[in-house]
């Protein structure tokens, strides 16, 4: 039956997101070609159903325990599952036995900082990113700073409340030849911010700075719906900023009605739900183009983009309807329940009434 409803609701959603290019609005008036930045659920969540049926496949190789290359893909997993004392047991003795092996040193490196154990976080990675600069596309770079930031930060509380993990001198103030791409440094940035969500969801300090650097990137060189949806994201993974963002928000979109631009992009308001933007911080700056785009989120939210979600949908139905038919059934009356309530109703109003008489016939013979 849910599968069912779920098909229904496909074939009823005639504005489904598709695949295209679209036109976004500078800060200065111009209009230019934008790819929208966005952490949906992909990002944000690893699949433990699929992890642990890796590793079980992993594991049932009859080479497994011999082979190194199959068991650093184990501590891989194993560390997305949350399980990062097994992962090092595999990884430290495998980087002693492969040391120039990029993708074991660099595991061992990611395993140590989710230990907390920087030092040797940071000189793994930086390692790595020796031995293979092209790794990660190319953005190991940031990883490393990133590594040196969290150092600062432990050694020197606040520092990363006052200083940017990436200088906005070091992400290019000259826009591409090529519209259709952002330059390769602010991808490297995107690439880092993305494969991290997952690894650490909100609230984190060390996501939101590099989210503020990426906002006022968008904000200066990019476009406003960038721009936008980053600082959100810097309120979700940063509470305590949202004062100071929603108040850049309200100057944005002063400024763009001053433009006269009075139109979001169609694409723009549907990622709006596709990267899981929550409309209450958008309210959060108190203005009209804020209240338009929770206005848009909500229309957005009943025709979702994909069966996975709107299977999500249906599951939260069934929830509700379940947990209603629950309540109701725990205070539904029963028929003896029925029966008896007019005979304590009337018992009550004959005790009223009796108790009155009674009163009436003492105050005339006082009388």
């Amino acid at each position: 039956m849910k599968y069912i409803l779920i098909l229904a609701l496909a074939m009823c959603s005639t504005t489904s997101f598709c695949c295209g290019n679209e036109y976004g609005h500078t800060l200065d008036g111009k209009r230019v070609y934008t790819r929208y930045f966005y952490l949906s659920d992909y990002y944000r969540h690893f699949d433990k159903i699929k992890l642990r049926n890796r590793i079980t496949s992993l594991r049932s190789q009859p080479d497994y325990k011999t082979n190194f290359k199959t068991q650093s893909n184990i501590a891989l997993n194993l560390m997305k599952l949350g399980h990062v004392d097994s992962a090092l047991m595999i990884l430290e003795p495998l980087a002693d036995q492969y040391p120039n092996e990029y993708i074991i040193i660099a595991n061992l490196g990611t395993a140590y900082e989710l230990d907390g154990q920087l030092e040797k976080a940071l000189e793994y990675i930086s390692k790595g990113h020796s031995i293979n600069s092209d790794s990660h596309l190319g953005s190991e770079w940031v990883h490393v700073k990133i590594l040196e930031a969290k150092i600062k930060e432990r050694d020197q509380p606040g520092w990363l409340r006052n200083n940017r993990i990436i200088e906005m001198d070091d992400l290019p103030s000259i826009p591409p030849r090529n519209r259709h791409m952002h330059h390769k440094k602010v991808n490297d940035l995107q690439f880092q911010i993305r494969t991290r969500v997952a690894f650490t969801p909100a609230p984190n300090k060390v996501m939101a700075n590099l989210l503020k650097t990426l906002a006022d990137y968008f904000a200066e060189y990019d476009s406003y719906e960038n721009a936008l949806i980053a600082y959100t994201y810097v309120m979700e993974f940063d509470p305590s900023s949202k004062r100071r963002i929603s108040s850049i928000i309200r100057q944005m979109n002063e400024k763009r009605l001053e433009l006269g631009i009075d139109e979001l992009p169609f694409m723009f308001k549907r990622l709006l739900d596709q990267g899981r933007i929550d409309p209450e911080l958008l309210l959060f700056s108190m203005n009209d183009i804020a209240n338009e785009l929770q206005e848009e989120h909500s229309h957005e939210v009943a025709q979702m983009d994909s069966l996975e979600n709107m299977g999500h949908i249906i599951d939260s139905l069934e929830s509700f309807i379940s947990a209603s038919a629950t309540k109701n059934e725990t205070n539904r009356k029963t028929p003896r329940d029925r029966e008896f309530a007019p005979l304590i109703i009337v018992g009550i109003l004959s005790v009223i009434l009796g108790a009155g008489s009674v009163l009436l016939f003492l105050r005339r013979r006082v009388k």
